[in-house]
């Protein structure tokens, strides 16, 4: 766990006093938040891979065309999951990269539109 680090963005939950101090208890300054040592981007465009990339690819392959029962959509989301290949994982860690440098040629500031 000491090379873990923990991102999340400023969501008013997630950044809730008691939130923020079992995070600073479990990974130290290794978090990345809104009100911690290691903010989050104000304004920024998802810089989560989560975010920028797997949430809209299951998305768009377990519900179309829409799932008829609720177990439907759980198989197809590990189906889909299944379906990653190594290389598309590498295409989006070098398109976060992309995203990371624009960020900071910005200085952090707002980004319009992103890789």
């Amino acid at each position: 766990m000491d090379r873990v680090w923990f991102q999340q963005d400023g969501a008013t939950p997630h950044t809730a006093g008691d939130v923020n101090q079992w995070l600073n208890s479990t990974f130290g300054d290794r978090f990345i938040s809104y009100r911690t040592a290691n903010e989050w981007p104000p304004h920024s465009p998802a810089l989560n891979p989560l975010d920028f990339f797997l949430w809209g690819h299951l998305k768009e392959r377990v519900y179309t065309p829409s799932p008829q029962s609720t177990d439907e959509p759980k198989r197809a989301i590990k189906q889909e999951m299944g379906k990653i290949t190594p290389e598309t994982c590498r295409r989006v860690i070098d398109n976060f990269k992309r995203r990371l440098d624009v960020v900071i040629a910005k200085n952090g500031r707002h980004v319009e539109h992103m890789l």
